[in-house]
């Protein structure tokens, strides 16, 4: 699995949007009423009844001091009512202010743990029990992060001789007596600096049937120029029980989670090829490598909004990009894409990641 991330690595950056979407982009409390009216209408009725069984009982016999009573009782339940409508108000802006957006929901992720704090989105993977659960059954997946990791390392900032006969690759560049590389694209260990204090991890039930994938990202403090903080670049399923990586990327190929559910991903090819695909996944449509541990055509685009020589929105699912991009359909102005594209990105989530750090010392992976 090791050589063949590697091999996938190397060639990478030259693909259009290599990654896991399986398109040409991607491979090139409202509560209810409270029936507080209809109990007072009853009782009012039952009052009226029971007063008319009484008639004989002449008026005169009320005193001073029922009336006072009866005054102290009305005055009592207003305060009580008052006082049981400023709890319900403050349980509302408790509500409020945990802010938790949404839950399961076909064709998108489970929003249970995405919150809301002051306008800004934030998925927060807090169930301990459920954290418990999956970091034991994602075990090989960390495995597999570290492997990755110590391969890179074996190769990473060798020294190369200048005067010496090279082939050009996207991701390495390598002397033909192959005694020697050097970088000159990005991949995930890149982009958390060769450094897994700066991984980040967290679970997400990408299709909301229950089960949850386990993503890969970078925190927020890693020592690098530029940080996709909030984007995950690898991802692993369990299929029938076993693991599969169904997601690989760098910085020229990102997913994130956005607001409104879906997940989408922005990937580069060039200035004139880049964009943005919604997708969803669907584990029904992988198709497994068991050699590699891989499953590919895991996520599925159901959008696409980019630069494909011009502006373009295609509006439904595509097999091949170029083709969809010059109908006129999907033809829009300069204008309409900046609109769209801010639209598009306002809807990217922060990601409050667990540390890699913090299982590896956990389970002395370091």
């Amino acid at each position: 699995m090791i050589k063949r991330g590697l091999s996938l690595m190397i060639i990478g950056a030259a693909i259009v949007f290599s990654g896991c979407a399986n398109t040409p982009a991607g491979n090139a409390n409202e509560a209810e009423p409270k029936a507080e009216e209809q109990v007072t209408a009853e009782s009012t009725e039952d009052v009226a009844e029971g007063s008319a069984e009484k008639e004989e009982v002449p008026v005169e016999e009320s005193t001073e001091a029922d009336t006072e009573l009866s005054e102290d009782m009305v005055s009592d339940s207003d305060t009580e009512s008052e006082e049981n409508g400023d709890a319900i108000i403050e349980d509302s802006s408790a509500t409020e202010e945990a802010g938790a957006v949404g839950g399961p929901e076909e064709g998108k992720y489970d929003r249970t743990y995405l919150e809301e704090e002051n306008g800004t989105y934030v998925y927060r993977m807090s169930d301990t029990a459920l954290i418990q659960k999956y970091d034991e059954l994602y075990e090989g997946a960390f495995d597999k992060i570290v492997e990755s990791y110590n391969e890179v390392m074996k190769w990473q900032n060798q020294s190369f001789n200048a005067n010496g006969k090279y082939t050009a690759g996207s991701l390495v560049l390598k002397d033909k007596d192959d005694t020697a590389v050097m970088n000159t694209g990005s991949y995930y260990e890149m982009d958390y600096n060769f450094n897994l204090e700066n991984v980040g991890y967290t679970y997400v039930d990408l299709n909301s049937d229950g089960n949850f994938e386990i993503i890969f990202g970078v925190v927020s403090d890693a020592d690098a120029e530029w940080i996709p903080e909030d984007y995950f670049e690898r991802a692993y399923a369990l299929i029938d029980g076993k693991l599969l990586q169904i997601c690989d990327g760098g910085s020229r190929d990102l997913h994130w989670l956005g607001s409104d559910g879906y997940i989408y991903e922005t990937g580069s090819g060039g200035a004139a090829n880049w964009g943005t695909d919604r997708l969803h996944y669907d584990p029904s449509n992988i198709e497994i490598h068991e050699e590699y541990g891989w499953g590919s055509n895991a996520f599925i685009s159901d959008e696409f909004l980019g630069y494909w020589e011009e502006p373009v929105h295609i509006k439904d699912s595509y097999t091949d990009i170029d083709e969809a991009s010059r109908i006129s359909e999907s033809q829009i102005t300069e204008d309409e894409f900046e609109r769209l594209n801010n639209e598009w990105d306002a809807r990217k989530i922060k990601i409050d990641w667990l540390r890699f750090s913090d299982y590896m010392q956990k389970e002395s992976l370091g």
